[in-house]
C-alpha cells in the first residue's frame, strides 16, 4: 500500500477529514487536482465506484470436431479502471444560494485536458493516484442550494513510450 493521504497545507497523515461547514466527519475524503499542492477536497463524502476488467481475445476453432463450440480464450492485460465519482456541492457558508464557486472549481478541474491526481483510500488501495476525466454532469437537483454531480473517469498512469539505447 502507498503513502497514507495528507490534508493540503498541512502536511500530516490523517485518517479522515472534517467538512468545516458541517462538521461532519468522512470516513473516506477524497481530493481531485492539478498537482499534488493544488487538491481540493470535495466535500460531503462523495461515493466512489471503481469498476475493473480484463482485456480479453476470443477465437473461434473452426474445425474443432470433439465438442463442436467454444472459443480459446486469451488474456491480454488487465484495463484502466473505470472510476465514477458522485457527490453534493453545498456552500454552508452561503445558505439559499447557489454554490457557484464550487461548480466552477469543479467545472474547471474536469475541462483541464490532462491528468488529475486524484487521492482517496480506495484509489489509493488498487495503485490509481491519477485519472482523466471522461464526462461529468451536474443533474437537476433539489434545492437551489444544492447541486449534485457525478464525474465519470479513467485510471491513468505515466508510460516511457520512447527507449533510447
Amino acid at each position: 500500500m502507498g503513502a497514507p493521504l495528507i490534508i493540503p497545507g498541512v502536511g500530516k497523515p490523517i485518517d479522515k477529514a472534517t467538512v468545516a461547514e458541517s462538521g461532519v466527519m468522512m470516513q473516506m475524503p477524497m481530493w481531485l487536482g492539478e498537482t499534488e499542492r493544488d487538491l481540493w477536497l470535495l466535500p460531503f463524502e462523495p461515493q466512489v465506484a471503481v469498476r475493473g476488467r480484463n482485456v480479453i481475445t476470443r477465437r473461434t476453432i473452426a474445425k474443432q470436431k470433439e465438442r463442436g463450440f467454444g472459443s480459446v480464450k486469451e488474456l491480454w492485460t488487465k484495463d484502466d479502471y473505470e472510476i465514477t465519482i458522485s457527490g453534493l456541492l453545498r456552500d454552508y457558508t452561503k445558505p439559499g444560494v447557489l454554490p457557484s464557486e464550487m461548480i466552477t472549481k469543479l467545472d474547471g478541474l474536469c475541462s483541464l485536458k490532462k491528468p488529475l491526481i486524484a487521492q482517496c483510500a480506495l484509489l489509493e488501495a488498487l495503485g490509481a493516484s491519477q485519472v482523466v476525466i471522461e464526462s461529468w454532469e451536474f443533474p437537476p437537483t433539489e434545492g437551489i442550494e444544492n447541486q449534485m454531480f457525478t464525474i465519470k473517469a479513467y485510471s491513468d498512469q505515466n508510460f516511457q513510450l520512447l527507449i533510447e539505447k
